[in-house]
């Protein structure tokens, strides 16, 4: 799971220094070695995903540490969603959050709560560029999907410019 994590923070290039260096090696080779597609499958499973319907998408996204919600910063023609819930929490589990915010569980639901599994502290409110672009690549939405493919594309290849 570290590995995991170690990738996504290492492809912007900015966080690598946050994990072991047996991670960062391993994370090194994969990005080197990997197709987009190959890399969201590696990392896809670093978390527990769970969908809800929000009462209140405002006091349900507050606390949360933003993800797929945040799909402006991609630099894509998708646009931040202000009307659904996508985040992380920042302690406890997704289901305890979820009560807390008056979230009802279901299958189908367009708010997606995330298990923070994250090996090291998030300090931010939004997750960096690689998980934001990881988490839309593994959405039931096709242009969410493709964006965060092609996002994660464009990572591995500056990433590759540089190393």
């Amino acid at each position: 799971m570290s590995s995991a994590w170690g990738l996504l923070w290492e492809l912007p290039g900015r966080y690598a220094d946050r994990f072991p260096q047996s991670t960062r090696v391993r994370v090194r080779r994969r990005i080197r070695e990997s197709s987009a597609e190959q890399t969201v499958g590696a990392v896809a499973k670093r978390t527990i995903t769970r969908r809800y319907i929000a009462a209140n998408v405002e006091r349900a996204r507050a606390g949360l540490i933003t993800t797929g919600a945040a799909a402006g910063m991609l630099g894509t023609e998708l646009i931040d969603d202000r009307r659904r819930v996508a985040g992380y929490v920042r302690e406890g589990s997704a289901d305890d959050y979820a009560t807390r915010q008056f979230m009802l569980a279901d299958r189908a639901g367009q708010d997606v709560l995330y298990e923070n599994t994250l090996p090291i502290e998030c300090h931010g409110d939004v997750m960096p560029k690689a998980v934001v672009a990881a988490d839309l690549a593994t959405s039931i939405d096709t242009r969410e999907r493709s964006a965060g493919l092609a996002m994660i594309e464009r990572l591995r290849q500056a990433w590759l410019a540089v190393h």
